[in-house]
């Protein structure tokens, strides 16, 4: 059947593998199911948040969108990158595979690039969600990240967690102004992700967030023992480094450097 399917392959010899298809857990970042006019039923929309584009997005996003088509027919995938990767190439919404030079398989999704909105434009939504983007839109600067903070302060002081979050995204693109300090105190102590912070401590935060990073072996966990010691200061750095630096390699070695002189 293969060589009538594709005569143009010289077989030598046929083996056959296993036929039962086990199914890989994937975690994805967001599945939301939207209620669209005109639609009877909702539409599931496949959300993932990428800090820094990398090569592999489009078929880490196939490999979702595939095992989430078992479940959600309709599943669309939106990817939304805040920053380029560095010699990554353009970011792109879609995933091709090509066999012989003949395309195979070409997916498709929604892609939006941070920087390639304006403040004005995400202001203009009235999108209280969509604020924390400001800070990478392409016109960004630090009037422009307060102003938009000061609006996400005083129009939407219940979105507790939303200041957190851009306090942190602000940080990254302005490390030099402390962000987090401009928040009241009294939306800080209602934010459940503050609250959780204080709960478990910044060691087994930044644990976490590093094993996420650098991946699970004996090389990761003896660095992630050396946190244990680490003082309020070094736990301020490390959170930076985690959300700054891009390659596994440079974090692994700049968190290794940081805990030294601690």
């Amino acid at each position: 059947m293969i060589r009538l399917a594709f005569p143009a392959l010289a077989i030598r010899a046929v083996t056959f593998g296993e036929t039962e298809i086990h199914r890989l857990e994937r975690r994805m970042d967001k599945l939301a199911c939207v209620e669209v006019v005109g639609e009877p039923e909702p539409v599931p929309f496949h959300v993932e948040v990428e800090a820094v584009w990398a090569s592999d997005v489009p078929e880490k996003t196939f490999d979702k969108w595939a095992l989430l088509r078992t479940t959600h027919p309709l599943v669309r995938s939106l990817v939304i990158v805040l920053q380029p990767g560095e010699r990554q190439g353009d970011p792109r919404g879609s995933f091709e595979v090509f066999s012989e030079g003949a395309p195979l398989l070409t997916f498709r999704f929604a892609l939006i690039r941070a920087w390639d909105l304006s403040v004005s434009e995400i202001l203009g939504t009235g999108e209280p969600g969509l604020i924390p983007l400001v800070p990478f839109a392409k016109d960004a600067t630090r009037e422009r990240t307060e102003v938009a903070q000061r609006v996400l302060l005083d129009e939407h002081r219940e979105r507790t967690n939303l200041h957190l979050v851009y306090s942190v995204f602000a940080d990254w693109i302005f490390p030099d102004e402390d962000w987090e300090a401009r928040i009241p105190e009294e939306i800080r102590m209602e934010s459940a992700v503050f609250r959780r912070i204080r709960e478990i401590g910044a060691a087994d935060v930044l644990s976490g967030q590093l094993r996420r990073r650098l991946g699970k072996s004996k090389k990761t966990e003896a660095l992630l023992a050396r946190l244990k010691t680490c003082d309020a200061k070094t736990a301020d750095k490390l959170s930076r480094l985690i959300l700054q630096t891009k390659s596994k390699p440079e974090l692994y070695a700049a968190v290794d450097r940081l805990l030294k002189k601690a």
